[in-house]
């Protein structure tokens, strides 16, 4: 019987020895980790379409070190704070969202992804910044600029707390661009929207010499329709210089003057 007990016994001991020692190695290989150094700081920026850079690794870098203190190629494992450098990060205008970690090669890899503007303005001052589809401001960038619909004409200059609001003609604007973007012929043929001292919105196309009357964002899906219903059948037979405006304001109608 005892013989037979120390046999039973016998496997249970090599498997609590076992993971005894795994477990101690694991220890000793995160407790050897911790105390090595960061070996190199891999950045790598996500380009925008067209390979546009609004931001680049040095500028990741520049933005780090000055807020972090150092440089921190060269640092303990120890003293790097990922979630730290990824709120630094992320406080660059151009970062919509920063990943921040260490490989098993001691590197610290920051993975960048931009803000993706979908307009271009130029305010009546003739400040010009982006926006993005949830109007989020942004400065224009010394690196590159993305093909972009631009609005201009009487914009007030950007107000955070009006936009918040929903009462600034941006908001007209973005909800107009977006709305574009969904729209093929319209994304094809609309070179910019211009806000008149009225505070009309109108849509300049690419081609013609005519000018679309929007007014505001309401019924924009009806008018955008309406904007490929004047080129199909009434520029086709009456010429493409014959109208200097297409008001789309009124309902169900396209008024040409």
């Amino acid at each position: 019987m005892k013989i037979k007990l120390f046999k039973k016994i016998k496997p249970a001991y090599y498997w609590v020895s076992g993971i005894f020692i795994c477990t101690a190695i694991l220890f000793s290989s995160i407790s050897s980790r911790k105390s090595g150094i960061i070996q190199n700081v891999k950045v790598v920026v996500k380009p925008l379409s067209e390979g546009v850079f609004l931001v680049t690794e040095k500028d990741i870098l520049n933005t780090i070190e000055s807020k972090y203190g150092s440089s921190v190629d060269g640092l303990g494992i120890r003293e790097i704070d990922v979630q730290k450098i990824e709120i630094i990060a992320e406080k660059n205008p151009f970062v919509k969202d920063a990943e921040v970690y260490i490989d098993a090669r001691n590197r610290l890899c920051i993975n960048i992804q931009q803000n993706n503007p979908i307009l271009r303005i130029f305010d009546k001052f003739g400040n010009t910044f982006y926006i993005d589809k949830d109007l989020k401001y942004f400065p224009s960038s010394r690196h590159g600029s993305p093909r972009l619909l631009i609005a201009n004409g009487n914009i007030e200059p950007f107000d955070s707390a009006t936009v918040a609001s929903g009462k600034h003609i941006i908001n007209k604007l973005v909800t107009i661009t977006k709305e574009i973007q969904d729209n093929q012929f319209a994304l094809s043929n609309t070179e910019q929207l211009y806000v008149d001292q009225d505070h009309d919105i109108i849509l300049v196309p690419k081609i013609g010499s005519q000018k679309f009357i929007l007014g505001d964002e309401s019924r924009i899906e009806e008018k955008l329709e309406y904007v490929r219903i004047y080129y199909k059948n009434i520029a086709s037979t009456e010429g493409w210089k014959k109208h200097s405006y297409v008001n789309l304001k009124f309902d169900g109608q396209i008024v040409c003057n």
